[in-house]
């Protein structure tokens, strides 16, 4: 029931409109307005290359962390494989060494093998084997992980031009315009 519901939404949340925010800026018309918002297009600059210097520093420093967090994951994926290799072993061991008398009916003494014979020897009851093979690391994943965690690429800058731009009194106004599944 849980996937159904699951389906359900994904299939809904693609049919959803998409959007696009645009801003358009009406500008005032005193030259002393018009100073201040060139001042205010000054900071803009300043504050995107600011942003974009302290992005590329965070994405070495997050290159970093995300090579540590590869090494220990590769660490475990190994530890992990062994494990595996040896569970793949122990099965094929099982299976070769479980054999059946022949006989099982109802109320038998034993566990009942897939050919109809009783199982004389084999696995408890209720135990399964888990032969999942694991998963290797990727080393470009862990690093776009660790960027995604650390790094941001939006300082505010925008969110800064739009208040000084209105404080200069010029206009700053904001239109979703659907893009995609747009209503009719």
């Amino acid at each position: 029931m849980r996937y159904v519901l699951l389906l359900i939404a994904l299939f809904l949340s693609a049919c959803a409109p998409k959007y696009r925010t645009t801003y358009s800026y009406i500008a005032p018309e005193s030259s002393q307005a018009q100073s201040c918002i060139q001042t205010c297009k000054e900071e803009l600059a300043t504050c995107q290359k600011v942003c974009e210097a302290n992005f590329n520093i965070c994405k070495k420093k997050a290159e970093k962390i995300g090579k540590q967090n590869y090494e220990k994951k590769l660490q475990q994926y190994y530890k992990d494989l062994e494990d595996y290799a040896s569970r793949v072993q122990r099965y094929e061991l099982d299976r070769e060494l479980l054999f059946y008398d022949g006989f099982c009916y109802p109320g038998s003494y034993g566990f009942c093998g897939p050919f109809g014979g009783r199982l004389l020897w084999g696995p408890p009851p209720g135990y399964t084997y888990t032969l999942h093979k694991p998963v290797k690391p990727s080393l470009e994943q862990e690093i776009l992980d660790a960027q995604m965690k650390e790094c941001r690429i939006d300082c505010g800058c925008q969110q800064s031009f739009d208040t000084c731009y209105e404080k200069c009194g010029g206009k700053v106004i904001k239109k979703e315009i659907c893009i995609k599944n747009c209503p009719k």
